[in-house]
Parts: C-alpha cells; sequence; structure tokens
C-alpha cells in the first residue's frame, strides 16, 4: 500500500507566514479556511478572500472565488489582481 503523502502545503511568502494547505475538499491561507471544489473555485465570504498569490499556488494557475455571503458573485485572478466576473 502507497503511504499517503500527508496534505498539499505551500509556503507563498519568504518568510512562511502565509502558508497554502488543500485536504480534499478545504482549503487554508494563512489559517482562513475555505471550501474548496478544485481544480480552481475557492469558496468563503466576500471579505475573506486570500491574497492572489495564496490563491493562485493553491490552485496552480488562475483561480476562482464564490462569494457565499454575497449571492455568488464571483471574482478571478489575473496574476495580481482579483476581478469581478
Amino acid at each position: 500500500m502507497a503511504q499517503d503523502p500527508g496534505p498539499k502545503v505551500i509556503p507563498v511568502t519568504k518568510d512562511g507566514r502565509e502558508g497554502v494547505q488543500v485536504v480534499g475538499s478545504k482549503l487554508t491561507v494563512g489559517g482562513t479556511p475555505y471550501d474548496f471544489d478544485g481544480p480552481r473555485t475557492i469558496y468563503g465570504l466576500a471579505a475573506n478572500r486570500p491574497t492572489v498569490a495564496a490563491a493562485e499556488a493553491a490552485v496552480g494557475g488562475t483561480a476562482y472565488y464564490s462569494c457565499t455571503d454575497t449571492q455568488g458573485v464571483v471574482y478571478q485572478t489575473d496574476g495580481t489582481n482579483w476581478q469581478a466576473v
């Protein structure tokens, strides 16, 4: 039987203050938990969006963020900012 490699953990900043952890359908960024629907969609409160760098590191490219408290407003990363779509 193959050994479980454990959760995916990606340090995003040089000093390690903001880390990304993906375990199944749960994503944690800098200690803030989110729901995650891979490969690219993160769900959470509008005020709690992770940084673009953290979101893109977690999904391996362009990320989408669906706000659960604003009737599903969706944002997409453009490499620098979150843009409403």
